[in-house]
């Protein structure tokens, strides 16, 4: 943002809380509150800003002012990210081969196909090949000695048969060493014309219409 200098003489605590804010996690929710402190300038008094940011040690909002001092300690859990789009993790390659991650595929198949169970007109779907397996980690933990005791969660891709649809989804293995799906498996390339019988939208990235 562009700011004009009166504003950044008449508000300087605001500012300062603006140019650290630059280092932090933030998300578009972040904006929108920042835009609605335009609308109320009297927000963005000194003691104001102390005001609305005297509860940020023991709870923090989804959306913060960027004007406000945003806690360094703010996780994606607590701006409302799902974990699939955190920024804070990297990657690190997994072993197709290993028996964790074809457990884990067999989970996502085992999905799908509990999603379409009672679609009759829709063909039961099995792994064709693996495409790709990755574990996410924290940030800080970029070697390769990585297990199913340290890692956050496991991101497959794979395509099926029939039809050869390609599926991406993440995973994360339970206290009892099952696999549990984050979010939904979504379908990463087109189905135009698989999908012919089945009406459901939500319904149609899974279905291959036998014929």
């Amino acid at each position: 943002m562009l700011l004009p200098k009166w504003f950044q003489e008449k508000y300087p605590l605001a500012i300062r809380n603006y140019n650290q804010n630059r280092f932090k996690l933030t998300t578009p929710y972040d904006v929108h509150e920042t835009l609605k402190d335009f609308l109320t300038p009297a927000n963005l008094t000194a003691e104001e800003i102390q005001f609305r940011s005297r509860n940020f040690n023991t709870s923090l909002p989804r959306g913060i002012s960027l004007f406000l001092p945003i806690p360094s300690r703010r996780t994606c859990e607590d701006a409302d990210i799902p974990l699939e789009y955190c920024p804070c993790f990297s990657t690190v390659k997994a072993d197709l081969n290993d028996p964790d991650v074809r457990n884990a595929a067999k989970a996502m198949v085992d999905h799908i196909n509990q999603l379409i169970k009672g679609e009759p007109q829709c063909a039961a779907l099995e792994i064709d090949e693996f495409q790709s397996a990755k574990h996410r980690v924290n940030s800080t933990q970029t070697d390769h000695k990585v297990n199913s005791t340290n890692f956050l969660d496991t991101i497959i891709t794979f395509r099926s048969k029939p039809g050869g649809a390609m599926f991406e989804g993440s995973l994360i293995k339970d206290k009892n060493n099952g696999w549990k799906i984050l979010g939904s498996v979504k379908r990463i390339n087109a189905y135009h014309g698989q999908d012919f019988c089945m009406d459901q939208r939500d319904l149609k990235p899974y279905c291959f219409c036998k014929k």
